[in-house]
């Protein structure tokens, strides 16, 4: 879990610093960071690795929707 974690820290970094590098293409985070994420996808991280991680995935979702009411 803890090779995990350093996957994730690492995919965040670098779409920290690509998307830093892109600011003068007007080019928003948000888009680098998907494609960063679709780049991991299930090639880099597969969902058997991520499965421990389920509530921490399920609190960003949260975070992403923060008008959404729990029913």
């Amino acid at each position: 879990m803890l090779t995990t974690l350093l996957i994730l820290l690492i995919g965040l970094a670098l779409a920290r610093l690509t998307a830093g590098r892109l600011v003068h293409w007007a080019v928003p985070a948000i888009v680098v960071e998907l494609l960063v994420g679709f780049v991991m996808g299930d090639s880099v991280l597969p969902f058997g690795a991520v499965a421990p991680l389920s509530g921490l995935t399920e609190l960003g979702v949260l975070t992403l929707l923060p008008g959404a009411e729990a029913t």
